[in-house]
């Protein structure tokens, strides 16, 4: 074995490429750490989670909305998930829960999710992927009868706002498996846009990407990525933050 590995790195020496180990996992939150920072300043801000599915699973802002009692509002449409989420953030407050999904107008529209049955049914990441586009799950690899449409309640940006007395919503957290763009566009069209807008930008195509961030920056905004996930923030925020954290976000 060892021969082999003098080898394969003796070959990879003639090469302009080099052998590296894998970084251990990432043990530092860096949506937790920006909404931290935020509520020093803002104490009373406002949270919305779109897409927050069972409050648990993957959930970047769960522990942070618990742990101060932040003032948030959590939406999501599918009934299993809405359950959980329910009985996560029962006794907490300041905490609501919307069964919806967040759409370009209110009404009701097709989702689709995964069967909670056969070899789903004790799937824990499964439900995360319920989405407005069935294509997305088939990406996923889950089966055509696997599937499940159902009929969800929406409520645009807007009409949440208004339906929760909100006024504004200061810091948005978006997870809708591909539908993240068309809710940052909905947010920056808002009278008073978010202060910070932390959303999945693995599924979106380049196309959407490039609109996106360009509209992004015309608004004022500057960003940092994770990997899987944008988390922008408004300049007149960040021009209030000491510079090692400015100098962060590019």
């Amino acid at each position: 074995m060892y021969s082999i590995k003098q080898a394969i790195r003796s070959l990879i020496n003639k090469t302009p490429y080099e052998l590296q180990k894998r970084l251990p996992a990432s043990t530092l939150n860096g949506v937790e750490l920006a909404l931290a920072y935020y509520w020093e300043y803002n104490p009373n801000a406002t949270l919305v989670q779109v897409g927050a599915c069972d409050g648990v699973s993957n959930d970047p802002i769960s522990g942070f909305i618990r742990r101060r009692n932040v003032r948030a509002v959590l939406v999501e449409p599918i009934e299993s998930s809405f359950r959980k989420l329910k009985a996560v953030y029962g006794d907490i407050p300041n905490a609501r829960i919307a069964q919806a999904a967040i759409a370009e107008k209110d009404g009701s529209a097709t989702f689709y999710k995964v069967a909670e049955t056969g070899r789903w049914a004790e799937c824990t990441w499964a439900p995360q992927w319920a989405s407005f586009n069935k294509q997305h799950l088939l990406k996923h690899g889950v089966k055509p009868h696997e599937i499940e449409a159902v009929n969800v309640p929406c409520l645009s940006l807007r009409s949440l706002i208004e339906q929760f007395d909100l006024g504004k919503i200061d810091f948005l957290q978006i997870d809708t498996e591909g539908f993240d763009a068309v809710v940052v566009e909905m947010a920056l069209n808002l009278v008073d846009p978010p202060d910070c807008i932390n959303f999945e930008n693995a599924h979106l195509d380049l196309a959407t990407k490039e609109t996106l961030f360009q509209n992004l920056k015309t608004a004022g905004y500057v960003w940092t990525h994770d990997g899987l996930n944008t988390l922008a923030i408004h300049h007149s925020v960040v021009k209030h933050w000491s510079n090692p954290v400015s100098q962060l976000l590019i």
